[in-house]
């Protein structure tokens, strides 16, 4: 069988697959919950009809979260991108970031840095502002430096403890943006108490041999 040529749907894995595909179209709680996108592997196992399938059903669909991104990009037609690229331009920041993560190559870089640097105002909770951090690590800028700096001065809780965290993964003292081998420090700037986060951010500039970004002290 040539390469591309369809698998027919008798085929026991390929039509339990495309059964799979569909089940997982509809959203659930678990779903959101898990993370869980489409269950895409019609696209590794079925042929050129199977993609084709796939691809109509997924543009007969409104692009309403990050599974849809996920899935049109993994598709990969020119009508798929199309559809991409629509979202892009006219969905609001979610799914800008969804295409920003699962799609980079059809956003402008002029724009990418604007894109996170609003995902990074958003709450702790939101899975945005999540998304946003794990881009951070691969895609970031002096501007996005400045802006995690402002948030370790200035916020409080999560978000400040998260952007030290990052910086030291970004001045390469971490081995990732996780890395919480500096909890001790990192835990001052989840208090609400002024002198402890103060201490933190001496610490971390400390740590990282620098100061803060230009026009940041120790009182924002």
């Amino acid at each position: 069988m040539s390469q591309g040529e369809s698998i027919p749907l008798h085929n026991g894995r390929v039509r339990d697959a495309m059964d799979r595909f569909v089940r997982s179209l509809p959203p659930t709680f678990d779903a959101w919950h898990d993370g869980t996108g489409y269950d895409l592997e019609i696209l590794e196992v079925g042929g050129e009809a199977e993609r084709k399938s796939v691809e109509s059903i997924l543009l007969s669909r409104s692009v309403n979260d990050w599974r849809d991104i996920e899935a049109l990009a993994a598709v990969g037609t020119p009508s798929t991108i199309k559809r991409l690229r629509a979202a892009y331009e006219q969905g609001p920041l979610i799914i800008k970031i969804a295409v920003l993560m699962h799609a980079a190559e059809i956003v402008p870089d002029s724009e990418r840095e604007q894109i996170l640097i609003e995902a990074l105002a958003l709450p702790y909770e939101d899975g945005t502002f999540t998304q946003a951090m794990i881009l951070i690590e691969t895609h970031h800028s002096e501007k996005i430096r400045q802006v995690l700096w402002r948030g370790v001065a200035s916020d409080r809780g999560n978000k400040a403890a998260l952007f030290a965290a990052m910086l030291i993964y970004l001045y390469g003292k971490g081995e990732s943006a996780y890395d919480f081998q500096h909890r001790p420090m990192l835990v001052k700037f989840l208090t609400e108490d002024i002198d402890e986060r103060r201490e933190a951010l001496r610490e971390l500039c400390k740590l990282l041999e620098t100061n803060p970004s230009p026009g940041i002290t120790e009182d924002d």
